[in-house]
């Protein structure tokens, strides 16, 4: 995963374009990654990855590095 600075400079653009929402999820899970890619950071959930997939109402479902997850809650706002 790329630094912690790349990250939060990421999902920053993200929010900002709307690549990712602001709204807050409805459901978190947490599992083993299976390999997809991050929405946050684009680099692969390796198996020893913890992944955090989050259910946001009206949009897809979004899979994270739990670090990537943590900072995508840190910046959100409310619509």
């Amino acid at each position: 995963m790329d630094s912690l600075d790349d990250v939060r400079s990421l999902i920053e653009k993200k929010l900002a374009s709307g690549a990712l929402p602001h709204a807050a999820p409805i459901r978190i899970t947490e599992h083993s990654g299976i390999g997809l890619p991050c929405v946050a950071c684009g680099i692969a959930i390796r198996p020893t990855d913890v992944e955090c997939v989050a259910d946001v109402p009206g949009h897809a479902l979004y899979r994270f590095h739990a670090a990537c997850f943590t900072e995508w809650q840190r910046q959100q706002r409310p619509n």
